[in-house]
């Protein structure tokens, strides 16, 4: 008996939906396979970045320099005068007790502090060892002092410890103001007056001169060895750095890994994050899933979902040689 119009739909209808849910699931299982595949290269890029930190002398090298603090914003009337300088005393504090509890030891030896050229008074170094039983120095330095007529011998100080860090370190991360695209900033904002006589920071001064990015191109200039990781923890620094960045450290020889923000970032967020890198460095587990664990500051809601944490982590691979 032949089969009915109604039946003979069903069937087709029956065979289609067959073919289609198979083909779903093997469109799923080939896109699930691409994004683990990508993952692992991904794991097994920061792999090798991590261990080339310690090719040279067994040593990992991370300088981490804290720019200069001024007034909330930037864009007070006292936008020149350090008064929230005390504030970066506490968040040396703050390292250096997150550092004890993450196991590290102070070093006292002067000749590694030195070797790090952390200078008296304005920073220290950390240190402790990996699973493998290679040490991991962490040097931290600050351009603020609590006492405004040291600040500027505190920002040279600074700007020479982030000289020799972009020169020498394995790992570098600044911590501070973007000043909208001038770049890392160890000195007082340069300032000018509005009609009623108030001061601001004058952005198109940085913007024009870009004296951050100058000194960064400057030194990476003077030296063979890039940093293997650079993290610049400050104001939508993705936005403003990252084609100066990739520009800068790209060569033949190396990756390198880039830590950058996406959004403003608040100063509980870029501690955070930066105590992040270390675990990852010290851990060797995934950077951006390190990350992920920091918390938006609650003020973050102004620029969309306050639970989007502004950090993200790039691999900047090697250049190919042109023929």
């Amino acid at each position: 008996m032949e089969a009915s119009h109604y039946e003979l739909k069903k069937m087709l209808y029956s065979k289609l939906m067959t073919k289609t849910f198979g083909f779903s699931l093997l469109a799923a299982t080939l896109l699930l396979s691409v994004s683990s595949q990508a993952a692992e290269h991904a794991a097994s890029c920061y792999s090798d970045l991590r261990e080339q930190m310690f090719a040279d002398d067994g040593v990992m090298d991370v300088r981490l320099v804290m720019g200069y603090l001024d007034a909330v914003g930037s864009e007070r009337s006292d936008a020149n005068q350090p008064n929230k300088a005390s504030g970066r005393n506490e968040e040396i504090e703050s390292y250096q007790s997150e550092l004890i509890k993450e196991g590290f030891t102070l070093v006292s030896s002067k000749q590694i502090q030195n070797e790090m050229k952390v200078p008296d008074g304005q920073g220290f170094v950390y240190e402790k060892k990996d699973v493998r039983g290679r040490p991991i120095r962490i040097s931290i330095v600050s351009a603020t002092k609590a006492d405004e007529k040291y600040n500027f011998f505190a920002s040279k100080k600074a700007e020479a410890f982030f000289d020799s860090a972009l020169r020498e370190a394995d790992a570098v991360i600044y911590s501070g103001h973007s000043r909208k695209g001038g770049g890392p900033d160890m000195r007082k904002p340069v300032t000018h007056k509005d009609a009623a006589g108030d001061l601001h920071v004058d952005y198109a001064h940085y913007q024009k001169t870009r004296p951050g990015l100058a000194r960064i191109e400057n030194n990476l200039a003077k030296t063979q060895d890039k940093p293997e990781l650079v993290a610049s923890l400050s104001c939508d620094s993705y936005n403003h750095f990252y084609d100066f960045l990739k520009k800068q450290l790209q060569c033949e020889s190396q990756s390198t890994g880039l830590v950058l923000s996406t959004r403003v970032a608040y100063a509980d967020e870029t501690e955070a994050a930066a105590l992040a890198i270390i675990r990852s460095l010290v851990s060797g587990k995934d950077m951006t899933a390190e990350l992920g664990k920091t918390k938006a500051c609650g003020a973050a809601g102004m620029f969309g979902d306050p639970t989007r944490i502004p950090f993200r982590f790039d691999i900047v691979k090697p250049a190919t040689k042109s023929h």
